[in-house]
C-alpha cells in the first residue's frame, strides 16, 4: 500500500490515565479512542490537566463513542427521554472538541419492533439538532453501520439516505468491519458507504456472531478490504477487538501491522495458522 496504516487503541474509560500510561509502556502508539463518560464532564482544571497529558504523551483521540442502548437512543419514541439525551450529546460534543477529539460516533437506534418509520423520523430530528452544534464547533459526526437490520436501524442503505438528506461535511460514517461481516453482503455495505467514511471499528468474527476478534482470525475478507482501503482518505484504524492473552496486545498490533502494511499472508496463534489467500 502507498499509505502507512496506523492503529488506534480502545479504552473503556479515556479518562483512566493510569491505564493508558500502562499500555504506553507496553506498546508504542499515538491514537486512542473509547466510550463516552467522564471526559465530557471534566471541569476546566481537569480538562487542562488532561490536555497536558495528551500533549506530553503525543496522544490523539481519534474518536469517542456516544452512549447507546434503550435509555440512550436518538430514535427514542418518548420525546422527553430523547430530548434529555440530545442535550447531553450536544454539551458533550462541545467539551470533547476542546480536547481535539476527531470523530464522535453514534448509533441510529436501539432495538426496533414494528416502529421503524417513526424511529427514523425521530433520529433525523435528533441529528438535525445535534448537527447545529457539531457544525458550529467543527466536530465530525460518524454514524456506525449495524448489521441486525430486523432489530436495529443502521444498514448501509439507511445510513446513506440519512446522510444524503443532510448534505453536511460534518456528517459521515464509522465503518464497522465486524458488523459488515454479519450482513448479507459485507462488500456491498462497504461500497455503499466508502465515500462517506470518517473512521472505523476494526474487528473480525465468524459471520454469525459479533465476536470482536482481532483481524485476521475470523471470516472477514481482509485481503479485499486492504486493497479497497486505498480509496479511503482515512489511514487510522481504531481496533475494536477483545485482545486475548494469546497473542496479547503487542503481538496483535504486530499482526495488524504485518497484515495491513507489509502484506503478510500467514499468521499463527497457538496451534492455528490463518492464511490470507
Amino acid at each position: 500500500m502507498e499509505k502507512t496504516i496506523k492503529f488506534a487503541i480502545q479504552f473503556e474509560k479515556l479518562s483512566d490515565i493510569e491505564s493508558i500510561e500502562k499500555k504506553l509502556k507496553e506498546v508504542n502508539f499515538k491514537y486512542i479512542w473509547g466510550f463516552t463518560g467522564s471526559l465530557g464532564l471534566f471541569k476546566e482544571k481537569e480538562r487542562n490537566k488532561y490536555i497536558k497529558f495528551l500533549k506530553e504523551n503525543n496522544l490523539i483521540i481519534e474518536q469517542v463513542h456516544s452512549l447507546f442502548g434503550s435509555e440512550y437512543d436518538l430514535s427514542h419514541l418518548e420525546d422527553l427521554k430523547r430530548d434529555i439525551f440530545i442535550e447531553g450529546v450536544k454539551k458533550e460534543i462541545e467539551k470533547l472538541k476542546e480536547l481535539n477529539v476527531r470523530n464522535y460516533v453514534i448509533h441510529c437506534s436501539g432495538l426496533v419492533e414494528g416502529d421503524r418509520k417513526e424511529r427514523i423520523k425521530n433520529f433525523m430530528d435528533s441529528l438535525e439538532r445535534i448537527l447545529l452544534v457539531a457544525e458550529k464547533v467543527k466536530m465530525k459526526i460518524a454514524i456506525e453501520n449495524i448489521a441486525f437490520k430486523q432489530k436495529v436501524i443502521g444498514t448501509a442503505e439507511e445510513i446513506n439516505k440519512i446522510i444524503n438528506a443532510f448534505n453536511s461535511e460534518y456528517l459521515g460514517v464509522c465503518f464497522d468491519t465486524g458488523h459488515a461481516n454479519l450482513s448479507e453482503n459485507p462488500k456491498k455495505e462497504f461500497h455503499l458507504l466508502k465515500d462517506k467514511i470518517f473512521t472505523f471499528h476494526i474487528h473480525d468474527n465468524d459471520g454469525m456472531r459479533d465476536l470482536h476478534l482481532p483481524p485476521p482470525f475470523g471470516t472477514f475478507d481482509w485481503k479485499w478490504f486492504i486493497k479497497n482501503l486505498k480509496d479511503i482518505k482515512q489511514n487510522i484504524l481504531p481496533l475494536e477487538c477483545i485482545i486475548p492473552d494469546q497473542p496479547g496486545l503487542k503481538k496483535t498490533l504486530k499482526i495488524c501491522d504485518d497484515l495491513f502494511n507489509k502484506g503478510k499472508k500467514e499468521f499463527k496463534i497457538g496451534n492455528r495458522i490463518i492464511k490470507i489467500l
